[in-house]
């Protein structure tokens, strides 16, 4: 597997949040650096902080940035503390996210950056404290379901239910995050491809010690029940909250049609940018995930609000894109043919569990 360089964080603890809402907890947050932009990073289903780590490989090479990863309640160092405490609709963690920046780190100006899960929490959480995002980078994000019945993402997670031999359930489960591009490289010299390296490691995803039952049953109905409301997304466009969108071509999760749907079109983005990858494309390509949230929090960093609305006229145009590093950049624009039935697909998983 990659080794990152070894990172010592500048704070480092617990936050009490959720207190105004009747169920406090502790969650376990990170900074990194100290500069004026500071980015918050919010991670998705059962998924811990570690998520980000090229993120902070990334960012913390620039002194302009200080950036906070933390963990989501039941998930990596924040324990649940008592049954009170269990809550994770998708509106929770971000009531989670704004008691971290409002109590703990006390930032009065933010950029906002999550992903799947974490992504719907980040526009909850922006429209409700619009005065103090300056930017918002979402990737691989719905607005809440069921998974699309004729989607990859779904046959391959019901293959996975019913399988027996731990390494094939591993793989299938690996092939819900990752391309199988990505899954198949052998990297630095190994003899191992990274699925291999991946099953060594951890053969289910889920270690020992790892979320408990009530969460990730918990995560499951707070990411299926998600919705946006009108208000929610209007409330985005009419502060003109600076937004770009990632997805990425082998998602098998979150299909590109189903984000144009369901976020890009009604929250009109200034960007809508398909990169080179599967679901978790902040570990697959960080490369080109970390330069468009980078250039995007650039722009905005320092900028009048009033001006910036009057002269993009709440984005009804997107902005044009940096060429300078779209060469990985498949699919940047809001329009892709619209086909949300696939029988191609439902005919390969008949014909693989035969």
């Amino acid at each position: 597997m990659e080794k990152h360089r070894k990172i010592e964080p500048s704070r480092k603890g617990y936050a009490i949040v959720g207190e105004n809402i009747g169920k406090p907890n502790r969650i376990y947050y990170e900074t990194f650096g100290n500069g004026p932009k500071k980015i918050l990073f919010i991670t998705g289903f059962l998924s811990s902080s570690k998520g980000w780590c090229k993120q902070i490989d990334y960012f913390t090479k620039n002194e302009e940035y200080e950036i906070c990863v933390f963990d989501n309640r039941g998930v990596g160092k924040s324990n649940i503390d008592n049954k009170h405490s269990y809550n994770f609709s998708t509106e929770s963690m971000a009531s989670d996210a704004i008691d971290l920046l409002e109590n703990t780190l006390k930032w009065d100006k933010v950029h906002i950056c999550g992903l799947s899960m974490g992504g719907m929490a980040s526009i909850h959480l922006t429209s409700r404290i619009p005065g103090k995002v300056q930017s918002l980078s979402v990737a691989c994000i719905p607005n809440g379901y069921f998974i699309p019945l004729f989607s990859n993402g779904a046959f391959n997670y019901i293959r996975a239910l019913f399988t027996g031999d731990e390494k094939k359930k591993a793989r299938i489960f690996q092939s819900l995050m990752y391309s199988d591009e990505y899954l198949d490289t052998k990297t630095n010299g190994s003899k191992e491809t990274r699925s291999e390296q991946m099953f060594k490691k951890n053969s289910t995803g889920f270690s020992l010690d790892g979320p408990s039952f009530l969460t990730i049953l918990g995560h499951q109905i707070g990411y299926i029940t998600n919705r946006f409301s009108k208000k929610t997304l209007e409330i985005i466009k009419n502060h003109a909250i600076p937004t770009i969108v990632i997805n990425s071509d082998n998602d098998s999760l979150v299909t590109n049609n189903l984000t144009i749907k369901q976020i890009v079109n009604p929250l009109k983005p200034m960007g809508f940018h398909v990169i080179k990858g599967g679901h978790l494309s902040q570990l697959e390509n960080p490369t080109f995930f970390n330069k468009l949230v980078e250039n995007h929090i650039d722009k905005h960093s320092n900028w009048e609000r009033s001006t910036y609305f009057e002269s993009n006229k709440l984005r009804n145009k997107p902005q044009p894109i940096n060429h300078s590093f779209n060469q990985n950049i498949l699919f940047s624009g809001f329009s892709l043919k619209k086909s949300f039935f696939n029988y191609n697909i439902l005919k390969s998983f008949l014909t693989k569990i035969k």
